[in-house]
């Protein structure tokens, strides 16, 4: 899943700027030792999908025509080239990995994706070998389209599974089946991907917990490194939400999926997958590194539409709708639509929602050099009411979710922020 998504992306041209905010001296998650001082995570967003599903508001949808999808990659080399030529922000900072999300990166032909990763390594200094992920639909990828985006440069695949019952997929509007996706997977192994992950939905209407059960036994037997298991959220202005509305989507109690994600994590966990983030699960070597930068506060550049970047302490985000999005950039204009600077306060209790998501939670050192507070003076209040609740475990070091704080976390944000 793309992009920042612990902390949901305001509307563009809904946020604001309200304050000044110095940038922490230093990403406030203890991000891994080696990381080199001022790196940069690199974003690239694909809007289309052959269908949008039935859960799905992100910037995505088919394209309008048949040449679209060229015109927008040509707008996007030309994006990443004017960044590194007109933002003296980016100088000097070593790029760490790169993210192709979407939207289905893989519906357009690999031969696209391969040219605007070539540019990314020649513009910023991507190293060779380094992560680099492309999302996946089983739907759209065949053996030999995942040997070209492995010879390409790729190393990371994340496959869009999000279950393995057909009727299910029929229903939220996925256009592979169970069988599909088994093949997807093991082609992208066969073809040299090491690392392979793959995104499951928790609580879809009509998932039985028998069913669940079967689906995450399955895949923890794939020989993958990585596993996902996202909470469904019914979105507004997507179909499930329209549904949600008239009445007739019917969800499985609360209690009850609940229970199934605890299933899955003790499933995960006896096949070797340690839960390090609030949705992730990986075994040893296969974390995601471009995602711990979102939770740790490594600076990110974003491209394309509805991207967003955060650098220096300022965030900002380009225009939603692909088509304005390519007129803008070959026109010559910045097709930035918004900034905000978050004043201190504010930026430091999304930085401690941000650190609760991963097993280290805030880590109180590394918290106090980045904001020059202490979390656990600064936000000892709210932490001391959420674990009188069972929600958090606060110690000397800092705090982190208990098991039901994870299954609660969206009452564990909203205690803390603003």
């Amino acid at each position: 899943m793309s992009q920042a998504h612990a902390i949901r992306r305001r509307e563009p041209g809904a946020s604001r700027v309200v304050g000044g905010l110095p940038a922490p001296s230093r990403p406030w998650g203890a991000p891994a030792a080696n990381e080199p001082d001022g790196a940069v995570s690199l974003y690239v967003h694909m809007p289309y999908c052959a269908h949008r599903c039935a859960f799905c508001d992100l910037t995505a949808g088919p394209p309008a025509g048949q040449h679209e999808p060229l015109a927008y990659l040509t707008a996007l080399r030309r994006e990443i080239v004017r960044a590194v030529e007109e933002e003296p922000e980016l100088s000097g900072r070593p790029a760490l990995t790169a993210y192709f999300g979407g939207g289905t990166p893989t519906a357009v032909q690999p031969e696209g994706l391969a040219g605007v990763l070539w540019l990314l390594r020649q513009q910023f200094g991507l190293p060779d070998g380094a992560e680099a992920t492309v999302e996946a639909d089983p739907a759209t990828v065949d053996r030999e389209a995942l040997w070209a985006l492995h010879q390409a440069g790729f190393t990371r695949v994340s496959f869009g599974v999000q279950s393995l019952d057909d009727g299910v997929l029929r229903r939220i509007g996925r256009l592979h089946d169970a069988d599909r996706a088994r093949a997807a997977v093991a082609w992208a192994q066969e073809e040299g991907f090491g690392q392979v992950s793959v995104d499951l939905i928790l609580g879809l209407p009509g998932v039985s917990p028998q069913t669940w059960r079967a689906t995450v036994e399955e895949v923890a037997g794939w020989g993958i490194g990585h596993v996902s298991v996202y909470a469904l959220q019914v979105e507004e202005g997507t179909a499930f939400g329209r549904r949600q509305r008239a009445g007739m989507l019917h969800l499985p109690p609360d209690d009850l999926v609940v229970e199934m994600g605890d299933e899955a994590e003790a499933i995960l966990a006896h096949a070797g997958f340690g839960r390090y983030e609030l949705s992730s699960y990986a075994r040893p070597g296969a974390r995601c590194a471009h995602n711990e930068g979102y939770w740790t506060g490594r600076a990110y550049r974003g491209f394309g539409a509805g991207a967003h970047s955060y650098i220096d302490g300022e965030r900002r985000w380009n225009v939603r709708a692909p088509r304005r999005y390519v007129n803008t950039v070959v026109s010559g204009r910045s097709p930035v639509d918004g900034r905000e600077r978050l004043e201190p306060g504010h930026a430091a209790a999304e930085a401690a929602v941000l650190a609760l998501r991963r097993d280290r939670g805030i880590e109180r050192k590394a918290f106090a050099a980045a904001f020059g507070r202490d979390p656990l003076e600064t936000f000892g209040p709210a932490l001391d009411r959420l674990a009188e609740a069972g929600l958090v475990a606060v110690g000397a070091q800092g705090a982190t979710l208990t098991a039901r704080g994870r299954w609660l976390y969206n009452q564990v944000a909203a205690a803390l922020l603003p």
